[in-house]
């Protein structure tokens, strides 16, 4: 409890002080702006230790024998002449600290403290002398006494500690003057009428706090009153840094693990709280249905004050846990969750799954670092290499002159070769165009000296598609929080076709041989594969909500860490080189040609980039869309920064930076 006293404006009481004695001292006949420091202005002395030379008090205030001083006065002196401020004496009221202020013969005396009610001051002077050399030939003494106190507040309650529901009657013993009670702290207990009034404790765990006013109109006295409000007194578990594991429990005897008490509490089974001295306890605790928890008491008093006593549990990278759990209330606990070790992995202060009936109360809720995403997978090239184009045949017969085969027949998975032309006798057949849409053409065949035309090769296959970059949040299941993965690469395209090659001529007129058939052209090469994007970054979460319902976080501090960076996407696979064009069948140089060498086919596609894996967000509190969350009043957040992106291995999309906000609902 604590008492104090209104104390007037002292500036003013100084003020009308100093006023005063101007008028005191200043004579009848003098003028209406006789100045108090003009010597001119003082009466006859009025001391015994009057004369000549002589320095003396001419009057002081309070004036000698008053009473009822009011208890901010000042005591001003005034001197027969200016005072020597470098030799200014000893002036003393009583055993007083305070401030001797100066001007010409006026001396000031400011109490430090406001003085005691109904008590005799002596004020004295010795000693002083003035700016002429005056002396004192005598010491000056007068007295004073202060006005007696008319209130007096006293306040006090039936009980410190109640259970909620039970009767608290506030006590105004030992009050004086008209008193009026005030609620200043905790939960709403309604008016206050009456000078004893009497209520249940409110239904919520926590410290009320009543002032009590009383004045008798001129003074005003108050006193504060504090009660502590638990669930039931009769039902609970204390747990200290100072108990032990295996003891049972009371403040006098408390246990050393607050999970311990929570199992313990939990087999009971009658609703039992847990009640947590100030210290900090390294483990991680999983909540329990109908069993509160509380932190804020002291460890040896068990007083309850939050503010100083502060109960801190280091867990786990997820430092609490509710699964399926109701009726929780948690108060008063300053939560830590490590910083997460794995990669992409989070760090979250509370989870809570299908949890119902939550109350949240002035806790510190600190989450650790989430951890970097890993990077995706660089991937290699798959299968061989195209088939090749089969040769033309030779000159001879026209039977045997035909064209070669396209490559890829029974080969990879490329795009075929086109089939060589067949060698004429007096014109060779045009080679056939590589398959794909963007396949080599084929050689024209020959029509005179000289043998049938290459084919062309065939175009390289496209790259294959950049896989996704990692969004701003991934996704929330029963076990936390997944990062958000980048997307795999796309696998690339199978080179296309090399042309046939042209078949060869006979110039020899009416001849029955022909010329060489043209080579087939290759088969084109078969993509890479495409590569894995980057794993996204591990979050930074407070509260982490899944499935509950009637949630309230209020007046609680929210921190954060920052969210780990996204994983880097891996570099997709080279293709495969195409397969070689077929050689043109032969001619004898004379008068039959050969045919052309089938184009080559085209390279296959690189496989495409993984995308970025998506930063690591840091977020005040998560909540599923089906959660009835109230966290409405009095939080507040401290959030460190989201994560990074991670890059694509290559040219594709990189990945968002993580999510970085107060509060997030989910599907």
């Amino acid at each position: 409890m604590g008492t104090r006293r209104s104390i007037p404006n002292r500036s003013l009481t100084t003020t009308l002080a100093v006023a005063a004695l101007w008028l005191a001292a200043c004579g009848p006949t003098d003028s209406p702006i006789c100045s108090p420091t003009d010597p001119s202005c003082a009466p006859p002395q009025d001391t015994t230790n009057g004369g000549a030379g002589v320095m003396s008090v001419v009057s002081v205030l309070p004036t000698t024998g008053a009473t009822a001083v009011d208890y901010a006065a000042n005591i001003v002196l005034r001197f027969s002449a200016p005072v020597d401020t470098l030799a200014a004496g000893d002036i003393r009221v009583g055993t007083l600290d305070g401030t001797l202020t100066y001007a010409g013969s006026l001396v000031t005396f400011d109490p430090a403290e406001s003085l005691a009610p109904g008590t005799t001051f002596q004020v004295t002077a010795t000693n002083v002398l003035g700016t002429s050399g005056e002396q004192m030939t005598a010491p000056f003494s007068s007295s004073f006494t202060t006005r007696e106190v008319a209130v007096a507040a006293s306040a006090s309650a039936s009980v410190s500690e109640a259970s909620t529901g039970g009767t608290i009657t506030l006590d105004t013993s030992g009050s004086a003057g008209t008193t009026t009670w005030r609620q200043i702290a905790g939960p709403s207990v309604g008016p206050l009428t009456g000078v004893s009034p009497s209520f249940p404790a409110p239904d919520e765990m926590g410290t009320l706090g009543f002032e009590l006013t009383a004045t008798d109109g001129t003074d005003v006295e108050s006193d504060t009153v504090w009660v502590t409000v638990f669930e039931d007194l009769e039902r609970a578990l204390y747990v200290s840094p100072n108990g032990l594991a295996g003891n049972p429990g009371t403040r006098e005897a408390p246990l050393a693990s607050i999970q311990e008490a929570i199992d313990a509490a939990d087999a009971l089974g009658d609703g039992t709280d847990v009640y947590v001295a100030a210290g900090t306890y390294a483990e991680t605790l999983t909540l329990a249905a109908n069993v509160g928890l509380y932190g804020g008491f002291d460890a040896d008093s068990w007083d309850f004050d939050p503010d100083v006593s502060m109960t801190v549990v280091e867990g786990g990278s997820t430092a609490v846990v509710a699964r399926g759990a109701s009726s929780i209330r948690m108060s008063w606990m300053h939560i830590r969750a490590a910083d997460a070790v794995d990669d992409g992995g989070s760090s979250i202060g509370l989870l809570f799954e299908d949890a119902t009936d939550a109350l949240l109360r002035g806790n510190v809720i600190e989450a650790g670092a989430g951890m970097d995403g890993r990077p995706g997978t660089d991937r290699g090239t798959r299968g061989g290499r195209g088939g090749d184009g089969s040769d033309g045949g030779g000159h001879g017969s026209c039977s045997d002159a035909t064209g070669g085969r396209g490559g890829g027949i029974g080969g990879q998975d490329g795009w075929n070769g086109g089939r060589g032309g067949a060698g004429g006798k007096s014109a060779g057949s045009g080679g056939s165009k590589g398959n794909g849409d963007d396949g080599g053409a084929g050689g024209s065949g020959s029509t005179g000296r000289e043998a049938g035309s290459p084919g062309t090769p065939g175009d390289p296959g496209p790259i294959g598609s950049s896989g996704a970059g990692g969004a701003a949040f991934g996704s929330v299941d029963d076990d936390g929080y997944y990062p958000a993965v980048g997307g795999t690469g796309g696998t690339g395209r199978a080179g296309f076709g090399g042309g046939g090659g042209g078949g060869g001529t006979n110039i020899v007129f009416a001849a029955i041989a022909c010329g060489g058939g043209g080579g087939g052209g290759g088969e084109g090469g078969v993509g890479g594969y495409g590569a894995t994007g980057g794993l996204g970054g591990g979050a930074s979460l407070g509260v982490l909500l899944l499935g509950a319902s009637d949630v309230v976080v209020v007046e609680s501090d929210i921190r954060t860490s920052e969210g780990g960076a996204g994983g880097i996407g891996g570099r997709g696979g080279a293709g495969q080189e195409g397969g070689d064009g077929g050689d043109g069948g032969s001619g004898d140089g004379d008068d039959r040609y050969a045919g052309g060498k089938g184009g080559k086919g085209g390279r296959g596609g690189t496989g495409g980039p993984g995308g970025g894996g998506g930063g690591g967000p840091s977020i005040g509190i998560v909540a599923q869309a089906s959660v009835t969350l109230d966290a409405s009043e009095g939080n507040v957040y401290t959030l460190g920064p989201a994560g990074p992106g991670g890059i694509s291995g290559g040219t594709g999309i990189n990945g968002q930076a993580g999510t970085e906000t107060e509060v997030h609902v989910v599907n």
